[in-house]
């Protein structure tokens, strides 16, 4: 803990001892350990996890599905061609049917 700055070394002083342990938790430390770990422990375990630059939060992975990129005019007008083109296909088969009947 001595070699923070005087900046973190009050950030880490203030900080309560259950956010202390979320926070080691949140890099990797066991349950347990931290648990059996006293303020003290738990401060110079942070203040390492400081030092050797864990403290940093993890990019955040986005788990929604993405926005479409763009609206495509001619893919949609492809689309709708198609389902005209299968629309009219199923019309001329039931009136064939029909026909048949």
């Amino acid at each position: 803990m001595d070699k923070l700055s005087v900046e973190q070394k009050g950030q880490l002083t203030k900080m309560p001892t259950l956010r202390l342990q979320t926070k080691l938790l949140g890099i990797g430390f066991e349950e347990e350990t931290v648990e059996a770990m006293d303020r003290p422990a738990l401060l110079d375990a942070w203040a390492n996890a400081i030092l050797a630059g864990k403290d940093k939060p993890k990019p955040v992975v986005a788990s929604t599905p993405a926005a479409p990129l763009a609206y495509d005019a001619q893919l949609e007008k492809q689309k709708l061609d198609f389902d005209k083109m299968r629309f009219e296909e199923e019309i001329k088969s039931k009136r064939a049917e029909q026909k048949t009947s």
